[in-house]
């Protein structure tokens, strides 16, 4: 009965650490890092109603290339995603139309060859 256990026990393949833990473990620390970045630079997102203009401006960085992903919870299908090749501290407009309400503008830009993440609660009207 001994040997059965020690063969059950030899042969058993335990799904207890998934395959490329080590990996996603690896992804998700470099994406908080990115996101601990982004916030020592105070990205700031607002809405302007009246002209349907997403104002995106960096407070002390430039960044070189990235996107906007403007993000509606409700239903996804109405979310856009806006690229941009530059971004100074003049900040860049982009025009956003959409349902009113709470989306969700989550920013992945570069900067001197580094990831920033940032994601922020836009009022839409």
């Amino acid at each position: 009965m001994m040997a059965f256990f020690m063969y059950k026990m030899t042969s058993h393949n335990s799904n207890y650490v998934p395959k490329g833990y080590y990996e996603k473990g690896i992804q998700h620390q470099e994406h908080l890092d990115a996101q601990s970045g982004a916030n020592a630079f105070l990205p700031n997102i607002k809405y302007d109603g009246g002209t349907h203009i997403l104002q995106i401006s960096l407070d002390s960085l430039e960044a070189d290339s990235g996107f906007v992903f403007m993000q509606w919870p409700p239903n996804n299908a109405l979310s856009k995603k806006y690229k941009f090749a530059k971004l100074n501290k003049a900040g860049l407009q982009i025009e956003h139309t959409g349902p009113a309400g709470n989306w969700i503008a989550n920013m992945e830009f570069f900067a001197g060859g580094k990831k920033y993440v940032f994601s922020k609660k836009v009022w839409v009207e």
